[in-house]
């Protein structure tokens, strides 16, 4: 009996490392979120500085001759079994490494570059033997008014800006922010894009209807310059502020002259 129950200690003991280690297949990092751009030999730091990719090894390939592993989305990261296998480890990049005149290498968590490292070590070797995915992609990383925002003034403009500069046909796109009702009438108006800020602006062609809630949809086929897309697309709603009551016109149940609520105090 001791001998099982020592067994059953040593196996929940390194259950926090077997998930980590055990079928892992590759290593996606996702960097959708940032202002990466693609670069032939783009590395991955861990927060400390030190570098994770590409190992020695990998670099004294002859055959390596730079990175090949970029995708546009997650969705096609996941789905890239060539590279990453069935079951990859997904991490996502914390920032773009500063001082990268490329802005091409991204750091990942302390946490991550542990789990990394000890996979690195077992014979997988996913760095070594170049078993890696970065995920260019795109993203939106803030909205103005931000989600589920209440009380929107009515003259109120429509801003979302994007993790990477867009292309130009995406920029151009007529269907690049639209935003519609509740019952899914579309809005009227317009939407021009600022390179330098990376920002969408939709103006309504007149102010929006008191009290109401839009959602605004940010076209799914967006892409950015360097081939990354938006993953199955983003939207997000608001509420306009309340129109005020009117005075004394909710307070009397007769039309408003207060007959009726005076007979009933008597």
């Amino acid at each position: 009996m001791r001998w099982v129950l020592w067994i059953m200690a040593a196996v929940l003991g390194c259950s926090s490392l077997a998930w980590a280690s055990d079928g892992v297949t590759g290593l996606v990092v996702d960097a959708s979120h940032l202002p990466l751009k693609r670069a032939r030999f783009p590395r991955v730091f861990d927060e400390a500085g030190e570098l994770l990719y590409p190992p020695p090894k990998l670099c004294e390939d002859p055959n390596y001759q730079g990175f090949e592993g970029y995708q546009p989305t997650l969705t096609e990261a996941r789905a890239d079994k060539t590279r990453v296998g069935a079951k990859p480890l997904i991490v996502k990049a914390l920032k773009v490494k500063d001082k990268d005149p490329l802005e091409g290498s991204v750091v990942i968590s302390a946490a991550d570059a542990e789990q990394v490292r000890a996979l690195n070590a077992k014979a997988t070797a996913l760095l070594d033997k170049d078993k890696i995915a970065i995920v260019i992609g795109l993203a939106v990383v803030q909205t103005k008014p931000a989600a589920d925002s209440k009380d929107v003034a009515e003259d109120a403009i429509v801003e979302v800006v994007f993790s990477k500069p867009l292309s130009d046909d995406s920029a151009r796109s007529a269907a690049l922010v639209t935003v519609k009702t509740a019952e899914g009438a579309a809005v009227a108006g317009s939407t021009l894009y600022a390179v330098s800020t990376k920002t969408a602006t939709f103006r309504p062609s007149s102010s929006w209807a008191k009290g109401t809630t839009y959602t605004v949809v940010v076209d799914k086929n967006a892409e950015a310059e360097g081939l990354g897309r938006l993953d199955g697309g983003y939207q997000f709603s608001f509420t306009t502020v309340v129109a005020p009551k009117e005075a004394g016109g909710a307070a009397t149940a007769d039309g408003g002259d207060g007959k009726k609520q005076k007979d009933e105090k008597k």
